[in-house]
């Protein structure tokens, strides 16, 4: 199974949040690379623990310059580039 990004949400004051971690002086949402059946099965103690795991939604433009990119090249395109870095590199080549 492939391990997919998790953003962690925890329920306070009544309603589900996004949990905030700082990181180089920054707040971000905590994450979490998890396969689907570990989030499932995270999920199960949620009431208990009060965080939940959610699936982070791609970009499906990302998602499709991806696979093109992967058609073209025989590889993985790298995991910071954007939608327009790899737009570039698909139409340099």
């Amino acid at each position: 199974m492939t391990e997919k990004k998790y953003l962690k949400e925890e329920y306070h004051r009544g309603k589900w949040q996004a949990l905030l971690v700082e990181k180089k002086g920054v707040e971000i949402q905590a994450y979490a690379k998890i396969t689907e059946e570990q989030a499932e099965r995270l999920n199960a103690y949620k009431e208990e623990y009060r965080v939940r795991y959610v699936l982070e939604k791609e970009d499906d433009e990302l998602e499709d310059l991806k696979a093109k990119y992967i058609e073209k090249f025989n590889k993985n395109p790298h995991h910071l580039w954007k939608a327009e870095t790899i737009k570039e590199k698909l139409e340099e080549n």
